[in-house]
Formats: C-alpha cells, sequence, structure tokens
C-alpha cells in the first residue's frame, strides 16, 4: 500500500513537471517585450499590464460581459484580435489567420488599446 502511494505521488510530480516544462515553451514564444503585445506597462507608468485587467484568471462576471459587448460593438476586426489574444495567439498567428499584414495589424491594435483605455476610464 505505501509503494503505491510513493508512485502516485512521483508520477502526479513528473506530470506537474512536464506540463510545467511545455508552458515555459509556449510562454518563451510569446515575447512580454514584443511592440505588438497588449502586456506592456501603459505609457511606463508602472501600472498594472492591460492583459491582466482584461483578462484576469479570476473575474467578475457582469464586467466579463460588459467588456466582451464594447469588444463586439467595436467592430468584427477588433473584436476578433481581442478574442485570439485573450486566448493567447500570437501576433503572427493572429496576422495569418485574419489575413492582416503588418502596418494593418500594427494600426488595429493601437485603436485597440485606445478603445481599451477609454473603456477603463469609464468602467
Amino acid at each position: 500500500m505505501r509503494a503505491a502511494a510513493i508512485f502516485g505521488h512521483m508520477l502526479f510530480f513528473r506530470i506537474k513537471n512536464k506540463l510545467d516544462a511545455l508552458r515555459k515553451i509556449r510562454n518563451q514564444r510569446i515575447s512580454e517585450e514584443s511592440p505588438f503585445s497588449l502586456n506592456q506597462m501603459v505609457l511606463d507608468t508602472g501600472k498594472e499590464a492591460e492583459e491582466t485587467m482584461l483578462f484576469p484568471i479570476q473575474g467578475d462576471f457582469t464586467n466579463g460581459v460588459m467588456l466582451w459587448d464594447c469588444a463586439y460593438r467595436l467592430g468584427w476586426m477588433k473584436h476578433q484580435i481581442m478574442r485570439k489574444l485573450s486566448l493567447q495567439e500570437t501576433d503572427q498567428e493572429i496576422m495569418e489567420s485574419l489575413h492582416l499584414n503588418l502596418c494593418e495589424y500594427c494600426r488595429m491594435k493601437q485603436e485597440l488599446r485606445r478603445d481599451l483605455q477609454e473603456y477603463l476610464e469609464i468602467s
């Protein structure tokens, strides 16, 4: 009985370590310093990253509904970009799936940033 408990404990930690390693590889692909990332400090003020505020691990249902309603009203393209960012897709994956070139994507992302900052001011 004791051997089975030890085996189960070892198995749990091996699986956990493997998942942590896979998560680390995935996170290395998503650079926080990317100029296209929403995961940047707001105007070097030291405020919390926008991605953390907009897509928290645990959130308020009402605020989540309001956010996605606002995103829907911003237009189809901005809504799709925001949805894909919330699913942690990379900038390259988003540009390929929405058939955007770099200039269009940067412009849309800047507009989205301004729109979301306005949303944060009124919410």
